[in-house]
């Protein structure tokens, strides 16, 4: 696995370089159970996901998601994502990498985070209001805004 990030890095590379190298493209995606039931969820509260998109920079995305006109992604990270409860240094380097190439701030949704109560996990990671007394949610929603406020609120969450 880590040769193939070294190729990853080297294809990057050969990009900043503009080079006419290229990676041969990746194999087709094949979501979890896990994936679909985020991306269920991110439904339900009214986002339309786009699944499995592949980023300029060559990362694939689990979804990609759509807030004030601005593009959030979306990562569903299994424990193989992870050190203990810490996000090991392969996901840490797609998540910035994504930011810082493609632009696009991604949010992690860790594996034991979706036992129950996904929805309101969800609707918290992305800056929604609560639901109201009625249940529904609130059209006054507010979202982090920058790919900045998502990263803050990202390096400061504690796994």
């Amino acid at each position: 696995m880590k040769e193939l990030y070294q190729l990853h890095q080297w294809q990057l590379w050969q990009e900043e370089l503009k080079s006419n190298i290229r990676l041969p493209t990746s194999l087709p995606p094949s979501p979890s159970k896990l994936q679909d039931d985020v991306l269920s969820e991110l439904l339900s509260i009214g986002l339309h996901p786009e699944e499995e998109v592949l980023a300029k920079s060559g990362y694939r995305l689990d979804a990609l998601v759509e807030m004030h006109g601005k593009k959030v992604g979306i990562e569903v990270d299994g424990p193989s994502h992870f050190v203990g409860s810490k996000p090991n240094g392969g996901t840490l380097l797609k998540h910035r990498q994504v930011n810082t190439l493609d632009e696009i701030p991604v949010i992690s949704v860790p594996y034991w985070e979706n036992q129950g109560g996904e929805q309101q996990y969800l609707r918290t990671l992305l800056g929604f209001k609560a639901l109201n007394n009625t249940g529904n949610a609130e059209e006054s929603f507010t979202c982090l805004t920058s790919k900045e406020e998502v990263w803050h609120t990202m390096s400061t969450k504690r796994f």
